[in-house]
């Protein structure tokens, strides 16, 4: 779907998917008077409006859209770099905080922890085997039970009444 004719409906679709708030698009979008909770209402149950922001909300969603390949690859270069070889304006960098004084420059870059970089890689491609409790076909409930029976248990082996089970 093209953009609406109307430019102020175009412009209150652009603005609800940024706002989430029908009343604030109606007032961004230039539209003015007094009932704008009402006619922000009316105006975003429309067909063709609620089309359109989904019709956004969808070409947005597309243009963020990560692909399993670059999750990977970032995963992968936040565990390869080093620490003072990541370049500017790098992705890996969370954050970056400059700080200057009297002839001096010191730069703070933070990247992700490479450790949780890794044990998430791992799950990705499926390295991480899951703890498993495996019994054969053999073994029985019965013979795990009597052999716990035969441990003791703080230093006391425990008895049990012969007539115990039966």
């Amino acid at each position: 779907m093209p953009e609406l004719n109307n430019p102020r409906h175009e412009r209150f679709c652009q603005a609800y998917v940024t706002t989430g708030n029908a009343s604030e698009a109606y007032r961004q979008a230039g539209f003015k008077s007094k009932e704008v909770d009402g006619n922000a209402g009316r105006l975003i149950v429309r067909d063709s409006i609620s089309s359109r922001i989904a019709e956004i909300r969808a070409e947005l969603q597309r243009k963020s859209a990560i692909s399993r390949e670059e999750a990977l690859s970032f995963l992968a270069d936040v565990i390869r770099t080093s620490a003072d070889d990541i370049p500017k304006r790098s992705w890996i960098i969370q954050s970056c905080k400059k700080t200057t004084g009297d002839g001096w420059e010191s730069i703070e870059v933070k990247i992700p922890d490479k450790a949780v970089a890794l044990q998430i890689l791992a799950r990705f491609c499926g390295w991480e085997k899951p703890a498993r409790l495996s019994l054969s076909a053999d073994d029985t409930l019965s013979s795990y039970l009597l052999e716990l029976r035969a441990k003791p248990i703080g230093g006391n082996v425990l008895e049990l009444p012969s007539s115990y089970g039966e």
